[in-house]
């Protein structure tokens, strides 16, 4: 045994009492950096005050817009994150509150708007609709001081739908011609039909308001909408009269996909329709509402919310030169927002080809041929252009006349995370925009009959496809529940976009639309390329491939029970050539196709996907379009069906599960797909016990 010196034992002491106290030196050190992380700190609340309120925890704001000017003024001192606490309560926003350059966060510092601890902050684009008395049978009325239609309503956090009917269309009605350069929507010359025309025995006569009823159209994939401006009688017909220049623009669509005039239409918004539960109709000139109460709803109780205000929060930086940066909205709620359609001229609608965009002109039938400037994306209840650093994180929207988010032109290093984002009249997230098929176009981008680059969203130096974005654990229930049409994770072009452990459990149309262009941006100089596939139309301009989308990854996200209403969608749905990007470990159930690599997909790796019945197929990727090179490989399937027929691709090392007695790999992918345990605390209860059943067994 050694022996220890008591010089010894004290220079030892002496080391170990400096070691100690330079650790405590490093702890509080610490300390201080983590508090000094925050320079400045704001409360908001509804009891406060916006005259005399401080900001301080004791003398909050009222408004989020008072908060936002005090930050303004100390971001060039800030030397820290920027916290905005917001208190909970209601907070009524009667018009857009938007952020712009100036509210962004100093070098690497953040600027964040976020609920008070265990508080629930609401931002609501509605007002409170009260004093409901009964008017006659089942049907109450309200005094409602609005001077426009009313598309939407919401009752006890519930939505109703306006008052509608199926009826056989019989035709159109009279001629509206339109010629090249008579206004700014007139791209091209043509003719349609300026009405059309129902049986007398299948519609009562409606005599409210007629310029608020609107006529809803379904095609396969894709859900129109026109605006009424009068209704006739000829014969044994009602003549509905289209809104003009509209109505002509939503015939003006190719394949099929416009408004048709001799299928089944919706007609909607009419009292005279008002007849199920659920149902509502405004009478505009009398400043009216109607209702007609579900079972348990009493009106004389009931918070009823018609919606005002069409985007709760904008972000608007300045495209490619100051963008708005590094803010973060976190544990808020946005709802009740309004839309009422996109107007021309006066005439209102809102027409596509497919999914999260509206034609915006009359323009060419052959859509790509005018290099999709014609159309745009839709409003949201909260939107952003030119970003770059931005996080929605823990949000829940819900309730929106349009789209849940929107980020379109610009967008860099930004996350969506952890959000329940629900009841979107359309998409719940948007990403991107059909133009950035090209970034900053020239001149020479422009097909002889197609519109050329005077007719740009982005002019050259403004435009950037999304780069870097993450979304990741949202929550997605009911969305697109107005716009039929709408994918819920609707991504145009983009690159290092992420879409992981997201969980949308219904759909009408498409889970996740992931690239756009179809085949027609692939540079091919021919339709029937011997390497590429079959198409039936070369590219719009050979020898000039896009190739802004690629690098994006599709993975861990549990999507179910989608294409429940319109059809030739999938649980993930892919356009246009992505090269490096990988659709991976998914679990996708009933599906008319689960993973769906439409038109121009190509240079993709789809892996290791779970497929559960029912479905049309696992994969469907047939030699048309012109979609080559994808691989795909390791699904796990509950019935051996796919139908994978295009160049370089070709479906192999599936494992069939029958009645989805799956095996240990399947199980660890349904296991791991939708929201990660760390976001399991954003579901609704309810939706957490289904969540519970619907489980696959532990692994031992």
């Amino acid at each position: 045994m050694k022996t220890v010196n008591s010089q010894t034992l004290a220079n030892i002491t002496g080391k170990l009492c400096l070691l100690v106290l330079a650790l405590v030196s490093l702890n509080q050190a610490a300390a201080e950096a983590g508090k000094a992380s925050v320079s400045h700190e704001y409360f908001v609340s509804p009891d406060g005050s916006d005259i005399s309120g401080t900001g301080a925890k004791q003398s909050p704001f009222k408004t989020l817009e008072k908060a936002r000017d005090a930050v303004r003024r100390v971001i060039p001192q800030m030397t820290g994150d920027i916290v905005v606490y917001i208190r909970g309560g209601v907070y009524p926003v009667a018009k857009t509150i938007v952020f712009g350059p100036e509210d962004s966060g100093k070098d690497s510092h953040r600027i964040i708007y976020r609920a008070a601890k265990g508080e629930i902050p609401v931002f609501t684009g509605g007002v409170v609709v009260t004093g409901w008395s009964h008017y006659r049978g089942d049907i109450w009325q309200a005094h409602l001081d609005r001077n426009h239609k009313l598309r939407a309503l919401y009752v006890n956090d519930q939505r109703a739908v306006m008052t509608s009917r199926k009826v056989k269309a019989r035709g159109g009605w009279g001629d509206y011609v339109v010629k090249a350069g008579q206004a700014s929507w007139a791209w091209q010359s043509g003719q349609a039909a300026d009405g059309v025309l129902y049986d007398l025995t299948n519609l009562p006569a409606i005599t409210r308001n007629p310029q608020n009823v609107e006529i809803e159209n379904r095609t396969t994939f894709n859900d129109n909408f026109v605006g009424v401006r009068a209704i006739a009688t000829e014969s044994n017909h009602y003549v509905f009269k289209f809104q003009q220049p509209y109505g002509a623009m939503a015939q003006q669509i190719g394949w099929n996909a416009g408004l048709t005039l001799d299928t089944e239409h919706i007609v909607l918004n009419a009292f005279e329709l008002l007849e199920q539960p659920g149902e509502f109709y405004f009478d505009q000139q009398a400043q009216t509402l109607y209702y007609i109460p579900r079972p348990g709803e009493d009106m004389t109780t009931a918070r009823v919310v018609a919606p005002e205000t069409e985007t709760l929060i904008s972000l608007q930086g300045r495209a490619l030169k100051q963008p708005v940066r590094n803010l973060t909205f976190e544990g808020l709620t946005f709802e009740c927002t309004d839309y009422n359609l996109l107007n021309v001229a006066g005439s209102v609608g809102k027409a596509t080809v497919q999914t999260a965009t509206v034609l915006t002109a009359f323009a060419n039938a052959n859509w790509h041929l005018d290099v999709y400037r014609a159309y745009d994306t839709c409003p949201g209840a909260i939107t952003a252009n030119a970003v770059e650093g931005v996080e929605l994180i823990r949000n829940v929207i819900k309730h929106t006349g349009c789209d849940g988010v929107v980020m379109g032109n610009d967008i860099r290093d930004t996350k969506i995370i952890g959000n329940v984002i629900s009841d979107c009249g359309g998409s719940a997230i948007t990403l991107g925009h059909p133009q950035h098929v090209y970034e900053n176009d020239t001149s020479d981008l422009k097909y002889p009959t197609g519109a050329g680059i005077q007719h740009e969203k982005f002019p050259a130096g403004t435009e950037a496809a999304p780069r870097r974005v993450e979304i990741a654990d949202n929550f997605l229930p009911d969305d697109a529940a107005l716009f039929k049409g709408h994918t819920i994770i609707t991504v145009f072009f983009g690159q290092d976009v992420r879409i992981e452990h997201n969980w949308i459990p219904n759909a009408p149309y498409s889970g996740i639309n992931l690239g756009w262009g179809w085949c027609d941006f692939d540079g091919s100089p021919v339709a029937n390329n011997p390497l590429w596939g079959k198409g039936n139309r070369p590219s719009v301009f050979p020898g000039k491939p896009t190739g802004v989308c690629r690098d994006n990854v599709v993975r861990n996200n549990r999507v179910e029970n989608t294409v429940l209403i319109l059809h030739d969608g999938g649980g993930i749905y892919t356009l246009g050539d992505q090269p490096g990007t990988v659709i991976e470990r998914n679990y996708v159930r009933n599906s008319e196709q689960a993973i769906y690599t439409d038109e121009g997909s190509a240079h993709m790796i789809c892996r290791d996907n779970v497929i559960a019945s029912p479905y049309t197929n696992a994969h469907f990727a047939v030699d048309y379009g012109r979609k080559h090179s994808i691989v795909i490989e390791g699904y796990f399937i509950t019935k051996p069906k796919w139908d994978v027929t295009a160049p370089d691709c070709v479906f192999t090392n599936y494992t069939v599960c029958t009645n989805a007695d799956w095996p240990p790999g399947a199980r660890a992918i349904i296991k791991e797909s939708g929201i990660e345990p760390a976001y399991l605390n954003i579901l609704p209860a309810a939706w957490r016990a289904k969540l519970e059943k619907i489980k696959p067994p532990h692994d031992d």
